[in-house]
């Protein structure tokens, strides 16, 4: 079985773009607000290897996927994007274990090495080139 991936973001195409990208070496589902993705990681609480969320669906109002998530799976890996510096999204979110910052543009090549990481894998096959 593949590990399995949530996406939260906002933005449809960031989603697609992201489900394109990640589909070949994962299972992917993905939600348009952090109180959606919520929804999707309660629907499959024991099956998520990883999330992807964008700092404002963390942000708004019943979005916080990482609180949600630590009161099951205290070690689930969060890879947070964001367009804004890395640095003060990095600074806000503090001393949480088991949670990475990525800019946007996504550069993918340091995307799939940070999920690689966090799942303890070696490549299992190239990703496309989206640039």
């Amino acid at each position: 079985m593949k590990d399995m991936i949530l996406i939260i973001d906002g933005d449809a195409w960031v989603r697609q773009l992201l489900t394109d990208f990640l589909t070949p070496m994962y299972g992917v589902s993905t939600a348009s607000s952090g109180t959606e993705g919520i929804e999707r990681y309660n629907e499959r609480r024991d099956d998520w290897s990883l999330v992807i969320t964008d700092y404002n669906a963390l942000l708004a109002k019943g979005g916080d996927i990482i609180g949600h998530s630590r009161a099951h799976d205290a070690a689930l890996p969060v890879i947070v994007a964001t367009g804004g510096p890395t640095d003060v999204v990095g600074d806000a979110l503090g001393a949480v274990g088991n949670v990475a910052v990525c800019a946007k543009p996504f550069d993918f090549a340091h995307l799939r090495n940070m999920i690689e990481q966090f799942l303890g894998i070696e490549a299992r096959q190239k990703p496309k080139r989206f640039f």
